[in-house]
């Protein structure tokens, strides 16, 4: 069952990305706004300790594993992929 949700976020990340190829938006802007945006909204519905709050959080927490994967699928169907891209995706995950 794991394997299928995660063979499902896969293909919804590389239809994500596809269509932002299409855009001028970069693989490091999609890093860096799940970050900031994300993260903190996550982490304060998770503080709020309810169950609805807990949900909430669970799924925008799934967001920011979705745009992980639409990151680095933006930065290879674009040709953006960098050293410095993937040392900033990989201590933002780390963060995270």
């Amino acid at each position: 069952m794991i394997v299928y949700f995660e063979n499902l976020t896969l293909k919804i990340a590389y239809k994500i990305a596809k269509i932002l190829a299409k855009t001028k938006i970069t693989a490091s802007q999609i890093t860096i706004t799940r970050f900031i945006i994300a993260a903190p909204i996550s982490l304060y519905l998770f503080s709020r300790g309810t169950y609805l709050h807990n949900v909430l959080g669970l799924i925008f927490y799934m967001s920011l594993a979705i745009f992980d994967w639409v990151d680095g699928n933006l930065a290879r169907l674009t040709g953006q992929a960098s050293n410095l891209g993937k040392l900033i995706d990989e201590v933002l995950d780390r963060i995270l």
